[in-house]
């Protein structure tokens, strides 16, 4: 027999890719159940025992860790958008990185990235350096990515959702275009192809992100440089109309979402994150893989009141979310079967009146049926039936009656500008 060739000797042995047993099941398991929430209070969904772990300590740690996280991939995306450097992408691992830089935790290894460590220093360099950091003790696994998971989802929303809207508000003020003319101009240069030769649509082509056949990339980091851009355009403007006092300053914008207000956000708890929760406590609980997943569901029943919660069709599904107060509980549920009736196409002759509805942005929809009948309800409208306005003008009243809040919110420096400057004053 031949000697082997240097380059099949010198061929890795790659090892057998093997699938956890719990994810193939669960994965079976979502071809036949559909998802529902059952939202109640924690109080009635805990046991007594269940009341006694630490939801506040863990659910503190993790706003605190939330809110700081954006910031700090807000300082990281703006400080490479102004060195014209490459944007990572946007998702879990980087929002995980993000959030283990921020939270405290004794001998954790930090992120082998040295541009978001160059970040972080920067936003360390902006921190009071006597402010406690949150603790990501026992809950990094779970609870954190969890967060890092919601964390790039909300990110991809926020930048690939307004891209089109900002867009366009860019085009109408640089350009002095408006109505359809500033539709068509966007239309041409997000268009798959385009033959024309008008050099702002051309101009403007070649720095959208495109697919193979030409469509826009929609990927979030793809977008950002852009969207910073935006942002630079409305500083600017508003800097030079400062002194007009008829001028109308245009609204910022993050360029990537930021954590809102004080209040608690809601967090998920799945199985590692009732393991963390538990270690928080100093309970021994079996070590994570299959010992912990063949006593999990023991330990969810024993603490919490899922038979309360249950029927004949729709189960647990082994997680919720709560913001320490109110609390949603994810259950499984047979899918149903397509319904033949519903899926027929109906005549308009078996209705007496055919409304058809058009959401729209200034009004919240507007209705119209066959007999020339129209039915609309605006933004106002909706805001006063829904008493957000009222509540609106209570806080509003509680600021005012409040000198010291009032001075504070008056002097507080944005958070939304393209400065690293601003952002960490």
């Amino acid at each position: 027999m031949g000697e082997a060739s240097d380059g099949e000797r010198d061929a890795p042995v790659l090892p057998r890719r093997v699938r956890r047993a719990d994810v193939v099941a669960r994965e079976e398991l979502n071809k036949v159940t559909d998802f529902t929430v059952v939202k109640t209070t924690l109080n009635q969904f805990c046991k007594r025992k269940a009341r006694a772990l630490p939801w506040d300590e863990v659910l503190a740690d993790m706003n605190k860790g939330v809110l700081e996280a954006y910031l700090l991939a807000n300082v990281h995306v703006l400080r490479l958008c102004k060195a014209d450097l490459p944007i990572p992408p946007l998702n879990t691992t980087f929002f995980n990185q993000c959030l283990s830089l921020v939270m405290e935790m004794s001998g954790a290894r930090g992120p082998k990235n040295d541009e978001l460590l160059l970040s972080r220093d920067e936003y360390n360099s902006f921190r009071d350096p006597t402010a406690p950091r949150a603790s990501r003790q026992f809950i990094h696994r779970g609870w954190v990515h969890n967060a890092a998971d919601q964390m790039a989802t909300m990110a991809q929303n926020a930048v690939s959702l307004n891209f089109y809207r900002r867009f366009h508000k860019f085009l109408k003020r640089k350009y002095g275009v408006d109505g359809r003319d500033a539709y068509s101009l966007l239309e041409h240069i997000l268009a798959n192809a385009y033959d024309g030769h008008d050099a702002v649509v051309l101009e403007w082509r070649a720095q959208i992100p495109r697919t193979a056949t030409g469509a826009p990339k929609m990927t979030a980091h793809m977008l950002v440089p852009l969207t910073y851009h935006f942002l630079q355009a409305i500083e600017e403007r508003n800097r030079i109309s400062q002194g007009d006092p008829e001028f109308r300053q245009v609204k910022s914008f993050t360029v990537l979402p930021t954590k809102r207000g004080f209040e608690c956000s809601h967090m998920k708890m799945c199985k590692l994150g009732l393991r963390a929760l538990l270690q928080r406590t100093g309970i021994r609980v079996p070590p994570e893989g299959p010992k912990w997943n063949a006593v999990e569901r023991t330990y969810w029943r024993r603490l919490f009141n899922i038979k309360k919660f249950e029927t004949a069709n729709r189960k647990f599904a082994g997680q919720i979310v709560t913001d320490g107060k109110a609390v949603s509980i994810v259950m499984r549920k047979p899918k149903r079967k397509p319904d033949i009736e519903q899926m027929r196409v109906f005549s308009a002759s078996e209705f007496d009146v055919m409304w058809g509805l058009d959401p729209g942005r200034r009004d919240l929809f507007v209705a119209t049926n066959q007999l020339g009948e129209t039915v609309s309800c605006s933004t106002k409208e909706f805001y006063e039936e829904t008493r957000y306005a009222k509540a609106k003008e209570k806080v509003k009243g509680w600021q005012d009656r409040s000198p010291r809040v009032l001075e504070a919110i008056r002097n507080m420096p944005t958070k939304k500008s393209a400065s690293l400057e601003t952002l960490g004053y």
